[in-house]
């Protein structure tokens, strides 16, 4: 029977949920064989959680106590993204000079993030200040484990005061999509890209 902890700051579990983002980083697939330096994205979409917002990373872990998926989240994201303004400095030096232009698509947003460049929309924080991300290995999905761990995160950016939602989902991701829409939450409308929001 899953449950759902607090993320650990070990070495061991880091690497844990460093593979499970590289593994559903990918519309939900793998993303490995997407970028050329893999810590990319769990630089870009995990480490600053678990450095900035502890309290709000949480893990679904399986009858061994092994995470098998993960929500991250923050309650003020303009908060979050100012802390991270300070933060893709030394991230970006860490990842040094790049000698060529990132990949289209994937990479290239990355990187673009990693560069500060994708912030997150002034008129989308007024409703939905809070925003997540939640990744499940595949052998993890189904039986209510998703519906367990996103209501825990939920609940959590409850407490912390957050009045409502927002989460980015790749258009390609069709059955998160359904599982999102299922939970309530609904399409933003103004948002450049495929954003959801749920009030609180």
């Amino acid at each position: 029977m899953a449950q759902v902890r607090r993320a650990r700051t070990d070495a061991l579990e880091r690497a844990r949920l460093e593979e499970i983002c590289l593994l559903t980083g990918a519309a939900g697939g793998d993303a490995t064989q997407l970028l050329d330096d893999p810590t990319l994205l769990t630089d870009a979409y995990l480490t600053p959680y678990l450095a900035l917002e502890p309290d709000l990373c949480l893990v679904l872990v399986d009858d061994a106590d092994i995470p098998v998926g993960y929500a991250i989240g923050a309650a003020d994201t303009a908060a979050f993204e100012a802390r991270c303004a300070a933060w893709w400095p030394v991230v970006r030096a860490r990842h040094g000079t790049r000698t060529r232009p990132p990949r289209p698509g994937l990479e290239q947003h990355l990187v673009e993030r990693l560069d500060g460049r994708n912030l997150t929309d002034p008129r989308l924080l007024d409703q939905f200040p809070a925003h997540l991300h939640i990744d499940l290995l595949s052998t993890a999905q189904g039986g209510g484990n998703g519906r367990l761990l996103i209501t825990a995160l939920l609940d959590a950016l409850r407490e912390a005061g957050a009045r409502g939602v927002h989460l980015g989902v790749d258009p390609a991701n069709t059955r998160a999509l359904g599982f999102y829409r299922h939970l309530g939450f609904a399409e933003v409308p103004h948002a450049n890209s495929l954003v959801l929001g749920l009030p609180l």
